[in-house]
């Protein structure tokens, strides 16, 4: 157990970069569809979509945040926690916050994603934005490329520490003594049995996005 916790604290210390390039391809994607989406309408079909999308930039700035701190209070008391299988399973069970922060901000990157992409569909194919000054069409064509490339490093960071986290849960439920066992569906060969990584086949089936 003690790899995948190591494992899951590293890869979320390590998430606050691409987690930090994302906020900031949001925000100049953002920034460059902001003059035409504010502009005074008397029928603004952009309103509502726009207001959902700064609404949800500004609780993900504020989550990301948080989970950054999480993630590296975490990882300051893992470097003074023994390595005792009661000691390993506290924690475990510490991590779990991380990973719950893990799964939300990978669903409200997402959700920021649609959003943005909606925001673009509805100017370009129901206002004619491209007709207008206040669109710089090849600038936010080359932003929204930028943001797609951010928004799939993020959701790889994010994905990697909660992987860790749930198949440390794995073995603690199946191996509670800290003892090597045959588990159903498996034979176990010898004693070095190692679990596979997150893009092993054999575990194709965790269930890693609920």
């Amino acid at each position: 157990m003690e790899s995948y916790l190591d494992k899951a604290l590293s890869d979320g210390k390590d998430a606050s970069a691409p987690l930090a390039a994302f906020e900031e391809s949001l925000g100049k994607l953002i920034g460059l569809m902001k003059p035409f989406a504010e502009q005074d309408r008397e029928h603004d079909p952009l309103a509502e979509t726009w207001k959902e999308l700064a609404a949800l930039r500004s609780a993900l700035n504020g989550d990301i945040t948080g989970f950054n701190k999480e993630a590296a209070a975490q990882a300051k008391n893992w470097i003074k926690a023994a390595r005792t299988s009661p000691a390993l399973n506290t924690a475990r069970k510490a991590l779990h916050p991380v990973a719950e922060q893990c799964r939300d901000l990978a669903k409200q990157i997402d959700l920021a994603a649609k959003l943005a992409g909606r925001v673009i569909d509805i100017a370009l194919k129901e206002m004619e934005a491209r007709e207008s000054d206040l669109w710089g069409n090849t600038d936010i064509t080359r932003a929204r490329k930028e943001f797609e490339g951010a928004r799939a490093k993020a959701d790889e960071a994010l994905r990697t520490p909660r992987y860790f986290i749930k198949h440390a849960d794995w073995l603690q439920d199946r191996f509670p003594d800290a003892k090597l066992r045959d588990v159903e569906g498996r034979r176990r060969k010898d004693s070095s049995y190692v679990l596979p990584g997150p893009d092993d086949a054999l575990h194709q089936g965790a269930d890693l996005a609920s």
